[in-house]
């Protein structure tokens, strides 16, 4: 089994979404495996932090799914943007060196979940945010006794 380790080395988002005072969840789940990491950071820490998630793949895994969520009591942590990146995007193979740099990502804003005449269809979320990440694929230590 591998691991793929992701970084995310700059982390934006749109100041209409978030205040300082905001607590930010990210959470990165492969599909269709559904593994899943979740990081959790004041938005006043946004320009500092830098994510850090490692998810077990193998080659059956198709997307990596990162979605956004403002920490609310009241409104039960709603998604306030996300964004998909195919298998193609990211290294699956130990010596897949194309996809080992850095590569930006658009957050977008989130998929109505009433769709009606009026909603936006997915072609035309708008961009509310922008990561910059970096993937490194390792093979996953196991522990022998």
């Amino acid at each position: 089994m591998l691991r793929l380790n992701i970084i995310m080395q700059t982390f934006k988002l749109s100041k209409a979404i978030v205040r300082d005072n905001d607590t930010i969840r990210v959470s990165v789940t492969t599909i269709p495996d559904e593994q899943k990491q979740v990081f959790s950071f004041d938005a006043k820490k946004m320009k500092t932090v830098h994510p850090f998630f490692s998810v077990a793949i193998n080659d059956k895994t198709e997307k990596l799914l990162i979605v956004v969520r403002k920490k609310s009591f009241s409104k039960k942590d709603p998604i306030i943007a996300s964004a998909v990146i195919n298998g193609g995007q990211f290294p699956i193979k130990l010596n897949d060196q194309n996809n080992m740099g850095m590569k930006t990502i658009s957050l977008l804003e989130p998929i109505c979940q009433q769709p009606d005449d009026n909603s936006k269809s997915s072609s035309k979320r708008e961009v509310v945010g922008k990561i910059v990440l970096q993937f490194i694929i390792t093979k996953e230590l196991s522990c022998q006794k």
